[in-house]
């Protein structure tokens, strides 16, 4: 199966945003800021009150994450990622081919594949991946034949 699509910035930072949020390491920083809140809050508050500001900081710091990862992404240098890619699931190999480079993973080398709202990732490490949006498929039948093909190859290697 061969996929064809361009890479934008909306895909490469939506895709870090779900991967961070995914991560556990972040999820204790933020609960963890979050619960500091609550306590300090509880001491002569209400437990809604306390509860309610715990929540609300928690929302902040993956809003302050947020805004960090689109400066970052955004002033970052990725001409070789925000650009055309070819993706192809070859008989021993993940094959993908951008106007600046070519990469072959074998099966056995293919850390796994999440499917996520908006995207398919195709991890070759725990913090690399193949990004392809959704538009790249030209139907959910495509995107879930893709996957199948992908998880198939993947339980063989």
């Amino acid at each position: 199966m061969l996929i064809r699509y361009k890479l934008n910035f909306l895909d490469y930072f939506f895709f870090n945003a779900v991967h961070q949020f995914f991560m556990v390491t972040s999820q204790v920083v933020y609960v963890g800021l979050g619960l500091l809140v609550y306590v300090g809050q509880s001491e002569g508050q209400n437990t809604i009150v306390a509860a309610t500001a715990g929540i609300i900081a928690y929302l902040a710091g993956w809003t302050f994450q947020l805004v960090i990862n689109a400066f970052v992404l955004y002033s970052g240098k990725n001409r070789t990622l925000l650009t055309d890619h070819v993706i192809e699931i070859q008989p021993d190999c993940f094959f993908e081919e951008n106007p600046f480079s070519k990469s072959f993973h074998k099966w056995t080398g293919i850390a796994k594949v999440v499917s996520r709202v908006g995207f398919v990732a195709v991890y070759i490490n725990a913090h690399a991946a193949h990004i392809i949006p959704n538009r790249a498929f030209s139907s959910k039948d495509q995107r879930n034949d893709f996957l199948a093909q992908i998880r198939a190859k993947l339980a063989a290697a």
